[in-house]
């Protein structure tokens, strides 16, 4: 899996590199390094969330004749709601945030 740097770090590790050198090359000459010709990745952060968990208990129901529980699942992130199985969901779908246990 690629990593991804700023560019901004790349220009400080350099001009540390010549600080530490003091002012001497090491073999390689960092003037002619061109940052940016470093190709640059658009990437957003990757957003975290867990589901809370609630659960109902509607007591003894006599047409399926044991007791009825419902869950309910919310994002953390966004609020959102189901009834669903949503601890298969790898992802909220409304907000895309990656769920964690």
């Amino acid at each position: 899996m690629d990593e991804y740097i700023s560019r901004k770090a790349v220009e400080e590790m350099i001009e540390d590199a010549q600080i530490i050198s003091d002012g001497e090359n090491c073999g390689y000459c960092t003037e002619d390094i061109e940052i940016s010709s470093i190709p640059a990745v658009n990437v957003i952060p990757v957003k975290r969330a867990h589901w809370i968990i609630s659960e109902t208990d509607y007591g003894f129901c006599e047409s399926i004749g044991k007791n009825y529980k419902e869950r309910k699942y919310k994002c953390s992130a966004c609020g959102y709601e189901t009834g669903t199985q949503a601890e298969k969901f790898i992802c909220c779908p409304i907000c895309t945030a990656m769920m964690e246990e």
